[in-house]
């Protein structure tokens, strides 16, 4: 014998929470890693909807929810350069007389990468907190 009644039912949202909303945009996700190693590759990413629309509110603008661009598009033979940092700068004097202030420190690249090279780790600057005299 058939089933017989609705297979759904809809209700009007009321009360708290039924305010009407209009849809948003969720931030994109970060890049992925790269198809290719070299010679062309293809990186993604996506966004999804971070607020669905709700009691009449505003569709989200008809965007791209996914993204790709070109990444690794150096020929394979190329030779690649990793960056490199120089040597760390003295400390500066600290900045307080007497009580706690700063100090700081920096580097410079003494090796810029190549376009197929990684980039340095760390940062260029370096703070710590010291002791005025």
């Amino acid at each position: 014998r058939p089933c017989t009644g609705s297979m759904m039912e809809v209700e009007s949202c009321k009360g708290p929470g039924c305010e009407q909303r209009d849809c948003v945009w969720g931030p994109w996700d970060s890049w992925s890693g790269c198809s290719c190693t070299c010679g062309g590759g293809t990186m993604r990413r996506n966004r999804q909807v971070q607020v669905s629309p709700v009691a009449g509110g505003e569709l989200c603008d008809p965007v791209d929810k996914s993204e790709a661009a070109p990444c690794n598009t150096f020929d394979c033979d190329q030779t690649c350069i990793d960056a490199k940092w120089a040597e760390w700068t003295h400390w500066t004097p600290c900045s307080a007389t007497c009580g706690f202030g700063f100090r700081s420190r920096h580097r410079s690249h003494a090796v810029q990468a190549s376009s197929c090279g990684q980039a340095a780790t760390g940062h260029p600057s370096d703070w710590e907190i010291c002791k005025g005299i």
